[in-house]
């Protein structure tokens, strides 16, 4: 068994330190247990963060740690794979890029859906470098998110780091996903299916924010509804604050301009994700909102609503072609008078100025 040590420095580079994608590349064929078994396991401390998985250049491995002891540990796994008889060269895997299908202008700059849920963060979540809405809450959203992704039979790239893309499996997308939510802004995965010319991507977003956005070609709006209708109904939804379908992203939606919505109510509703379950900013065609919001609530007798639990409920327009027929860049108002009339319908659950000076959400939160 070869070590290409230029390689494993490369890929660490990529990955900023402290991590690392190892590759195995070999002209034979060995089984996933036969790879895992020659993992050091250090009493159940060693570096690798999940098994091996295979790529599409090879069977890979992701591990995690310090820099003093990377090497000495890559040095033993190759023994032990030599010793098992696996043959062939140990390197580090190299960056990625989109396929080159999906880098035209309609998938990289067109229209796309997003898939919005905001969650209820834990007392104190603004000391937390990273996710501060528990755990178990990122576990399982991070896997529905990833499970989405991967649905059609998607290739998934993880962005580790914000600074590289490598070919990872589904499960090493949702460890590696769930390592960097808890320590940084922004973490993201991406899938491709050529099959559909759809990319779809889930970001996670500090404090407690997920977005489910697909980018595909012509396809029918019902058809891509129905499938974010359906991702939205299996969303983890125990600490849910408030959950949209959208073509507007995240940041679009927090802080746009849109007709009729003070930008200054926008950096509110940003600083405060403590009081998702309260407000909205603005209606969409599909929404899961709390009990909380609906008690403000003006008129929904124009939309149909579907409780899905003691504190959940579905809110749907009836017309549903109004809202997502006609495909919208993120930068693409809504229709002022379809708008207008849902902001009428939903009453005090939209969060204006005069409801945020009166909260005393008018300013920077101080935290202790």
């Amino acid at each position: 068994m070869d070590v290409d040590w230029v390689g494993i420095a490369r890929a660490e580079r990529s990955l900023g330190g402290e991590q690392n994608l190892l590759l195995l590349k070999s002209k034979q064929r060995y089984e996933a247990g036969l790879l895992d078994e020659a993992v050091p396991d250090d009493d159940g401390e060693g570096l690798a963060n999940g098994g091996w998985f295979s790529g599409p250049p090879g069977w890979m491995l992701f591990i995690e740690g310090l820099p003093e002891q990377m090497n000495p540990w890559i040095q033993q796994l190759a023994d032990r794979l030599a010793a098992a008889g696996v043959e062939g060269t140990l390197t580090g895997a190299r960056t990625v890029g989109p396929p080159a299908w999906a880098t035209t202008d309609e998938l990289m700059f067109g229209p796309r859906l997003n898939c919005l849920l905001g969650y209820q963060p834990v007392d104190g979540f603004w000391r937390l470098p990273g996710w501060g809405c528990g755990n178990d809450t990122l576990k399982q959203a991070v896997s529905h998110g990833i499970d989405w992704m991967c649905a059609q039979g998607g290739r998934a790239q993880d962005n580790i780091n914000l600074r590289a893309d490598f070919w990872v499996d589904p499960a090493t997308a949702k460890q590696i996903l769930i390592g960097q939510a808890n320590n940084t802004n922004v973490s993201m995965s991406n899938s491709y299916q050529q099959e559909r010319q759809e990319i779809r991507e889930v970001d996670i977003l500090r404090p407690g924010a997920v977005s489910l956005t697909s980018r595909a070609g012509q396809t029918d709006w019902t058809e891509t509804i129905g499938e974010f209708r359906a991702t939205l109904l299996q969303a983890p939804v125990e600490r849910l604050s408030i959950a949209m379908i959208s073509h507007l992203t995240w940041g679009s939606w927090l802080m746009s301009p849109i007709p009729g919505t003070d930008y200054f109510d926008r950096l509110a509703y940003k600083r405060f994700p403590d009081r998702w379950h309260e407000f909205t900013l603005d209606p969409c065609g599909i929404q899961i909102l709390t009990d909380q919001h609906l008690t403000k609530a003006n008129d929904l007798s124009g939309w149909t609503t579907t409780r899905l639990d003691e504190h959940h409920y579905l809110v749907e327009a009836k017309d549903l072609a109004t809202w997502y027929a006609t495909p919208l860049l993120k930068t693409d108002p809504v229709d002022p008078d379809l708008l207008a009339q849902a902001r009428a319908d939903f009453g005090g659950m939209i969060l204006t100025h005069t409801t945020a000076e009166e909260l005393d959400m008018t300013h920077k939160p101080k935290r202790d």
